[in-house]
């Protein structure tokens, strides 16, 4: 939703399935509340910088998370996007860190989008230190005006098969 003065107001639930050893499927839902404040209006500053502040309700536990956002126009129809990201659980000794950079093309205005993304995690818990790199293509299609699907099948190169698909459904009002 967006709110006057470069604010904008994101709510999700986010269902995730948990596969286990002996093939049972467990659905795990996130409760999501976003707040992000874009630093100006597009454009006036490099990258645009936003800063992102979220709280989760997760069935395990609780936690919160700040971004900064940047992205940027590198040529018309190609952009590139990056976040850094900290993320702290209520109630473990845990902190988690990451950052993401993802490039695109639009091969059609307004419709459809190519890209690629990498993906990089550290999380330190307890003096222990353990990383994951993922990487892979992406694309956007935009069926109307106001929706998106995006979806990013990411593998991990140094556990291959190990992989991830992300796909959103997005509704702009």
């Amino acid at each position: 939703m967006g709110l006057p003065h470069r604010f904008q107001l994101d709510l999700y639930f986010v269902p995730v399935k948990e596969y286990s050893e002996d093939g049972d499927v467990t659905l795990i839902g996130e409760e999501k509340i976003e707040l992000r404040w874009a630093l100006a209006k597009w454009g006036a500053i490099p990258a645009n910088p936003t800063l992102y502040f979220e709280y989760c309700k997760g069935n395990s536990s609780d936690k919160l998370e700040a971004k900064l956002l940047l992205a940027d126009e590198l040529a018309t129809g190609v952009h590139w996007g990056a976040n850094a990201v900290i993320e702290k659980p209520f109630g473990e000794d845990v902190i988690e860190t990451a950052g993401t950079l993802g490039l695109s093309y639009t091969v059609k205005d307004e419709k459809f989008s190519i890209g690629a993304e990498l993906e990089f995690k550290a999380e330190f818990e307890g003096g222990e230190t353990s990383t994951d790199l993922y990487i892979g293509p992406s694309i956007q299609f935009r069926p109307l005006a106001q929706m998106h699907v995006d979806i990013a099948p990411l593998i991990k190169p140094s556990e291959l098969p190990a992989a991830k698909i992300i796909a959103v459904t997005g509704w702009e009002f």
